[in-house]
């Protein structure tokens, strides 16, 4: 009798050992599951809030730029370049910009250093010369190596029709100023690219400053495949989330485009972070 009772209290004890733990691991993947499915939520929406503060910006940029070009003295054709330096001159002080200057139709401008400098070439050139407004990737500073410098560009206008470009030259790393106040968590970080995937804000100025490009990188390490397909996404335009592995530990990632200019923002969180609230779940299980 005591064996037969034993055997049951045995069985009992096992099937409730088995039950426990099927609901503690069920737990834990629930808990787990949901808990990703908010942070990529957090993270898009983030990325949403981020690429709206970048807009923001060259918003600013613009609007300064489109004041100046509404001068009289800037749009008069028939005003002396010399007369226009000096209200450029003057713009450039109060704002601290590293430059800004009148370019005509055919890109001829001159700098505040009384340089000549072409800009026919330039794509932000090109665009404001057709009447949009236009922004540069940041690229490094040719005359000071080691700095980047971004370009802004308007068209100025007298009766109707666009007789030049005025634009102003800025520091490079403006852009990696704002991402880096994007943060998620502990070590949550922000970056963003370009419709060619180079990498135009980082944390790392390094990688800003030699255009680093996932795509390209990927030919060498095909570690890098995860990410490659996470930003070719990135680049379609779309809010949206995924994950991939760098370094060895897997990332969460939510983005977002900067609409107008073709570049996209990005906002990383690593698995361990996310996850660190189930260590105590982790613990209880049976």
């Amino acid at each position: 009798m005591k064996s037969i009772k034993t055997k049951i209290v045995l069985a009992i004890s096992i099937m409730l050992v088995v039950v426990c733990t099927g609901l503690g691991i069920s737990s834990y993947i629930i808990s787990s599951n949901t808990l990703i499915s908010n942070v990529n939520t957090e993270l898009s929406q983030l990325a949403k809030q981020g690429a709206y503060v970048v807009e923001k910006f060259l918003d600013e940029q613009w609007t300064s730029l489109e004041v100046l070009a509404s001068n009289d003295k800037i749009r008069d054709p028939n005003v002396q370049m010399a007369d226009k330096i000096k209200i450029m001159q003057e713009e450039a002080k109060r704002t601290g910009d590293i430059n800004v200057a009148y370019a005509d139709l055919d890109g001829n401008s001159i700098s505040l250093s009384g340089a000549a400098v072409s800009i026919k070439d330039r794509d932000y050139f090109k665009k404001a010369v057709s009447g949009e407004r236009a922004v540069s990737d940041p690229i490094e500073d040719k005359t000071n190596p080691g700095n980047m410098i971004m370009s802004y560009a308007v068209p100025v206008k007298w009766n109707d029709k666009i007789v030049g470009v005025i634009f102003k030259v800025k520091d490079g790393n403006n852009l990696s100023a704002i991402t880096n106040k994007i943060t998620f968590g502990a070590s949550g970080k922000a970056y963003m690219i370009n419709s060619k995937d180079n990498t135009i804000a980082h944390y790392d100025k390094d990688l800003v400053l030699k255009m680093d490009n996932t795509i390209n990188d990927s030919a060498k390490d095909p570690s890098l495949k995860d990410l490659v397909d996470v930003e070719k996404q990135m680049m379609k335009g779309a809010v949206g989330s995924g994950h991939y592995s760098y370094n060895g530990a897997v990332k969460y990632i939510g983005y977002a485009p900067v609409n107008g200019v073709g570049w996209y923002l990005g906002v990383t969180a690593p698995r361990s972070e996310v996850l660190s609230g189930l260590k105590y779940l982790q613990k209880i299980l049976p």
